[in-house]
């Protein structure tokens, strides 16, 4: 199936996305942005990128929003496929940053983990997806990090920005 990122985006994605929320489909909310079109089968640029995102600490006009805050963008559309639910595990390349565009993860080979085992804010953007999706997320500090006000605890603090690939998705282990 030859599902093409830009103009053609709606008439694919709204047969591949079965949406679970009260948030409208994608299909309904995505324009066509200035990146190039890509066809979903075509070669991709290397991911994650090497260098930190222009819009690391500010979310641009053209992301869209969840109730709670997760700021997301498309940056590649697969065609279709499963999206995480639940106890799923995952399958993923990431990279993410800190807003003055410190670097605090970085993935380029496939990281496996289980959707409730990480953050609420990436937890959500990832339920978003589907498999062969790429986006940015940012999540704001208090569904990431920053859940209990004053910790100092492990993990960076304050709105994270993350580039993710999903890659692949499976029930409960």
């Amino acid at each position: 199936m030859g599902c093409v990122l830009g103009a053609a985006v709606i008439a694919c994605t709204t047969l591949a996305l079965g949406h679970r929320s009260a948030e409208p489909p994608l299909a309904e909310v995505y324009a066509p942005d200035p990146i190039a079109p890509v066809a979903c089968d075509a070669p991709r640029d290397p991911f994650p990128s090497e260098v930190a995102p222009a819009d690391v600490g500010r979310p641009g006009a053209d992301a869209m929003v969840t109730g709670s805050g997760v700021h997301y963008r498309p940056l590649a559309l697969g065609c279709g496929g499963a999206s995480p639910v639940g106890d799923d595990v995952v399958q993923v390349r990431l990279a993410g940053w800190t807003i003055d565009g410190t670097e605090i993860v970085k993935t380029p080979e496939l990281l496996t983990m289980r959707l409730t085992a990480v953050v609420p804010g990436f937890r959500e953007g990832l339920e978003l997806m589907h498999v062969g999706d790429r986006f940015r997320l940012w999540v704001p500090g208090q569904l990431a990090y920053d859940r209990n006000a004053g910790t100092t605890g492990p993990g960076p603090h304050g709105m994270l920005t993350f580039d993710v690939e999903l890659i692949g998705v499976s029930g409960p282990r």
